[in-house]
Formats: structure tokens, sequence, C-alpha cells
């Protein structure tokens, strides 16, 4: 007799193994008092139990392997650990492959390995682009949504005015550049919006063209 995960453990007069166990080539006799009766015998069976190994992946796991049972769930999964790299669960395969959570069923007949999965710590550095003030590096998770920095960089310029053997009210003054929003790739944000990476990335500051305003009128005699 067979049937897949499990071992079998004999013969019961009830389904679920509470009545009288019978086993397997056994000699029996009165079964039943009834004269030409029929008595139903009910296969017993046993999870089989396997090795899960733990494969990190290119990380560090501290627990190599478990057994498991076939039909019941996996129970506790350790937790690897990468520099750099935020744990992302457990899979069937080492790229790609079918997640395995705790409370999921076994349903691999035999003894398999289990492959820890990773998400890049993503370092973000905000780049002025000829400003000043620009927000601190951060690190974020690999695909998962982070808020920008609400911390808006300046830049200005300096205009000078050269009257050419003429006078004139000033000699100069700054001008204030507006902020744009920060660029990656095609992607352009406002500070403090939602975004996604999924690699190590440098924002630029991206700056309008500023506005010089009203110029002196020099004079010359």
């Amino acid at each position: 007799y067979a049937k897949i995960g499990y071992s079998f453990a004999g013969w019961n007069t009830k389904a679920d193994g509470t009545g009288i166990t019978y086993a397997n080539n056994a000699s029996v006799k009165n079964l039943t008092a009834t004269e030409g009766g029929v008595v139903t015998l009910y296969a017993q069976w046993i999870s089989c139990s396997y090795t899960v190994h733990f494969d990190a992946n290119e990380g560090v796991c501290s627990t190599a392997s478990k057994t498991v049972a076939y039909d019941n769930v996996y129970g506790e999964l350790p937790v690897a650990t990468r520099v750099g790299y935020t744990f992302n669960g457990w899979r069937t395969q080492s790229a790609g492959g079918k997640t395995v959570l705790a409370d999921d069923l076994v349903k691999d007949d035999s003894d398999h390995t289990l492959y820890a999965h990773w998400l890049l710590n993503c370092n973000i550095i905000y780049n002025a682009n000829g400003g000043t003030g620009e927000p601190s590096r951060f690190t974020c998770i690999e695909g998962r949504s982070t808020t920008l920095s609400n911390v808006i960089p300046k830049k200005t310029f300096a205009i000078s005015y050269d009257a050419n053997s003429g006078t004139i009210s000033e000699t100069g003054k700054s001008v204030v550049c507006t902020f744009a929003g920060w660029k990656e790739g095609d992607n352009i944000y406002a500070a403090g919006s939602k975004a996604a990476f999924y690699n190590h990335t440098t924002l630029y500051a991206q700056w309008n063209n500023p506005v010089a305003g009203m110029l002196p009128v020099p004079t010359k005699q």
C-alpha cells in the first residue's frame, strides 16, 4: 500500500484510527458476531519525516537544517543575514521559485532545500548639483516605498554690472534659483514625495532658470 508522503501503519476498524488496530498480514478471527457480516478495515497512515536544508544564498544562516513532516506546517523558520541586504524570506529556488512560510504545509515528499532571498539596502545620495544644503544620504530597502527628505537645497548666483566708463546705482545682485525636484534617470521627484529604488542611486537637484528681474540703467556724461 502506498500514499505519497506517508508510511503504512496497519489497519483499523475506524477511519480515524480510534477503533481496533490490526497489523498488516495479521491473522484475525471473529471480526463480527454477525454471520455473513461485512467488516471494513481502514488503512492507517503516518506522515513521513524529511530534512529541510537551509541555503543562505551568499548570506549566513546559523541553522543548517530541520526535520519536518509531510502535510504538517514547516513551523518556525530561521532568519538569515547578509551584509548590505535585508532578508526577504525562503524560497524553493535560489532565483525565483515559490515562497515558503512557517504556516505552509510540507508537500515535498523528499529531503529538500530552501534558499534565502535578499533585497538590496540601497544607498541614496542627494547631490545639490551646484547648490548647497542638500539632505543627508540615507538607506532604503530595494523596491519598497520610501519618503524623500523635505529639505530643499539652495542655489544662487551673482550678477555683476560694469557701467563701462559710465555710472550705475548698484554694482550687482544675487539671484535665487527655484528648486524643481530631484532627478534620477527619467524620473523627477518632489521633495517629501514617495519613491522606490532598486539600486544605489544619486539624486541630482534640478533648477529652474532664474529670473534676473529689473536691471539698473547706467548713465554716462
